[in-house]
């Protein structure tokens, strides 16, 4: 079983209801009752589990991320898609959906920050 993060259980105001966080607690309950080994995408997750299910399989680690030695793209490539997405020359890259608890909020404030010429380029589904 997959386990991306437990925030719907950390805060349930992301599950719209009372009773859409009740039944997606007791329907992630049943799946790992019968799983037989948990992948989860950080160490912050796996300790998580426990604090709101007391039947945890065996939990991995496993990141997210991309191998950047399989990924190869020459300069006129990394140029030419800088001018079709006008990315400034220096940024900081946030990708994610924009929600509350991705905290956006925190890139935005620190912006002043950083040096004028770095810009804050944020990716994902609103």
């Amino acid at each position: 079983m997959g386990l991306h993060d437990c925030i719907v259980e950390s805060d349930r105001r992301l599950a719209g209801s009372w009773l859409n966080a009740r039944l997606y607690r007791a329907n992630t309950l049943r799946v790992l009752r019968r799983a037989a080994a948990v992948v989860v995408p950080s160490v912050a997750t796996k300790e998580l589990i426990p604090a709101f299910y007391s039947s945890v399989p065996p939990t991995t680690v496993c990141l997210n991320g991309v191998d950047v030695g399989s990924w190869r793209a020459s300069a006129q490539d990394i140029a030419a898609a800088r001018r079709e997405l006008n990315l400034p020359p220096r940024y900081i890259l946030h990708v994610g959906a924009r929600r509350l608890h991705k905290n956006q909020r925190v890139l935005v404030e620190a912006l002043p920050a950083l040096d004028p010429d770095v810009s804050l380029v944020l990716l994902g589904q609103s």
